[in-house]
């Protein structure tokens, strides 16, 4: 392959944009209705006690978990999407396919989903080095992220 097959960063931050908008969509969704269960939980807990201090800190407590929750439920999501899109006959995911680009392996096959889920549970690490993996695209010769290198994977142009 020569080095213009391969995706380039600001194609892959488009296609990552695209997808982005795609889950919050779907998160939204399935966030809502846990912000509603508990905020029903929180004004029957609200009118069943009495109005002191630890009140106040259990509802603000109750605001919390809703955060972590929505967290915990955006990662998992993201982590499975971009997993099985990539390992799926499309080989990419919804804004990769926009963008024209497709997922492979270094012999030129798709992905498995292991190695899918491998590649992007590896993107979290990439996250936590203040993006530093992602920017290694920008600067490698196959234009790869640190993941991509961790899965021996590549990221073409179709």
């Amino acid at each position: 392959m020569s080095s213009s097959d391969y995706a380039g960063f600001w194609l892959r931050l488009v296609a990552f944009v695209i997808d982005a908008i795609v889950l919050s969509v779907v998160q939204l969704l399935l966030v809502i209705p846990l912000f509603d269960f508990f905020k029903t939980s929180r004004h029957r807990y609200w009118r069943d006690t009495t109005n002191d201090d630890n009140t106040v800190l259990d509802w603000i407590s109750c605001y919390v978990s809703m955060i972590n929750a929505s967290h915990v439920i955006l990662v998992v999501l993201t982590v499975l999407y971009f997993s099985f899109m990539e390992s799926s006959r499309y080989q990419g995911t919804l804004g990769k396919l926009a963008m024209e680009l497709k997922v492979i392996s270094y012999h030129n096959t798709r992905l498995g989903f292991s190695t899918a889920l491998w590649r992007n549970l590896a993107k979290l690490l990439s996250t936590l080095l203040v993006f530093a993996g992602f920017i290694m695209a920008a600067f490698t010769v196959r234009k790869q992220a640190l993941h991509d290198k961790l899965a021996g994977t590549l990221v073409v142009k179709k």
